[in-house]
């Protein structure tokens, strides 16, 4: 799958018209074309997500 089909369809279960303004929806920056291997999710960032990331080869 890539970054785009994810997004398309995350928006038809819970489009992104309805994000408050404070929300970073979506995301920040990307190669929509690229393809996702492995995703984690968190609601923060901090340097231990980060390592996290690295260390279990998450690309998104």
């Amino acid at each position: 799958m890539k970054i785009k089909e994810l997004l398309d369809t995350l928006d038809k279960i819970a489009p992104f018209f309805l994000q408050e303004s404070y929300d970073n929806s979506g995301i920040q920056f990307a190669d929509l074309d690229a393809p996702i291997t492995k995703i984690l999710l968190s609601l923060d960032i901090t340097q231990e997500i980060l390592d996290e990331a690295i260390e279990n080869k998450a690309n998104l």
